[in-house]
């Protein structure tokens, strides 16, 4: 049980540190050189985010059962078909993430704030509606609705931005 707490901590600490790297390191270039660069830049950056997004959500489709039967193999077979759908739901986090960066960059901070918010609020009512209803079904689906929003919403965001720098450049 302890070499599952320590192990599971280790994990955690290694992920955060890696997103919070990751996270500084691109704000700090992106807003140095936001209007500077060319467009495809930005492409680049996506197409990273994107390409570890598949690797992850293929990999955690690929052995979720493996993943479950070494932390709790008595729950096999109800972890490992939520863990099927989180592993769609990890392609819109990891768009979320890299917009959320270019907002941030941008000096959008309070944009970002204000549709983390309202996500966070329409998240809470799915899972209380859903989740009262549906239990962890719920809970999945208030996730991916949650997930879905913020994709779209920081995409029309980050388009806006790009735009804009794109009719600054050409005029």
């Amino acid at each position: 049980m302890i070499k599952r707490v320590l192990s599971t901590s280790f994990h955690s600490i290694i992920s955060r540190f890696f997103i919070t790297a990751t996270n500084l390191f691109l704000v700090f270039f992106i807003s140095k050189n936001l209007g500077k660069v060319q467009l495809g830049t930005y492409g680049i950056v996506f197409f990273f985010f994107m390409f570890f997004a598949l690797i992850f959500s293929v990999s955690l489709l690929l052995s979720r059962n493996l993943i479950v039967a070494a932390f709790s193999p008595e729950f096999l077979h109800d972890t490992g078909k939520y863990l099927f759908y989180f592993s769609f739901i990890l392609i819109f986090r990891f768009f979320s993430f890299s917009t959320g960066i270019i907002l941030t960059s941008a000096d959008a901070q309070k944009t970002r704030f204000n549709i983390m918010f309202t996500a966070s609020i329409i998240m809470i009512a799915l899972d209380i509606i859903l989740g009262s209803q549906l239990q962890v079904t719920g809970m999945i689906i208030s996730r991916a609705v949650t997930e879905i929003f913020i994709f779209f919403i920081f995409g029309y965001y980050v388009n806006r931005i790009i735009s804009r720098y794109d009719v600054i450049r050409h005029t």
